[in-house]
């Protein structure tokens, strides 16, 4: 079980990253009316924000636009750090704070898309979103359950040794 455990989650976090890249570059929603025929990508909105941002609106106008634009870009620079880093140094902080990033920000599209639109299938962009977030949140979650530092207890020989580990059966570092 802990191998193959290590093998799935490997293979999860390495999945993250280029979902979520190729997430930021698919569509997320479609236009409302006459634009239903237009798809938004992450990449197309933050350059409809920044063309937004031009005009002459009103500071908190210009607030939100740039607040929104820094967070749609985000998803690809978490993305960016979830590739790179997570073969190598899944352990750096900058790994999770990416990875909860796109957590967080899957959760909150999704329950948008549900307040708007009911349950339905989402554009691809946000579903692979939405399943590079779930990966991430399962490599977590399995990391906490079945890691290293959660090993099970050493056997006890309650005769032998008065409720000491057997010499024969060790450590944490022999399991």
């Amino acid at each position: 079980m802990g191998k193959f455990t290590g093998k799935a989650e490997w293979s999860a976090r390495i999945c993250v990253g280029p979902l979520a890249l190729a997430a930021f570059f698919l569509p997320w929603a479609q236009g409302p009316g006459p634009l239903a025929a237009t798809e938004f990508t992450g990449y197309k909105l933050v350059s409809y924000a920044g063309r937004l941002q031009a005009l002459d609106l009103s500071p908190s106008a210009s607030g939100v636009l740039w607040t929104i634009r820094l967070i749609i870009l985000a998803v690809a620079v978490a993305a960016v750090w979830q590739t790179v880093l997570a073969p190598w140094a899944r352990h750096h902080p900058v790994y999770r704070w990416s990875g909860w990033y796109l957590v967080l920000l899957a959760a909150v599209c999704a329950a948008l898309g549900i307040a708007r639109h009911g349950v339905v299938l989402p554009p691809v962009g946000l579903a692979l979103l939405l399943i590079a977030a779930g990966l991430f949140l399962a490599a977590e979650l399995a990391a906490r359950r079945y890691g290293p530092d959660r090993r099970a207890p050493a056997k006890v020989d309650l005769q032998a040794g008065g409720g000491y580990p057997r010499p024969d059966e060790g450590s944490a570092a022999g399991n």
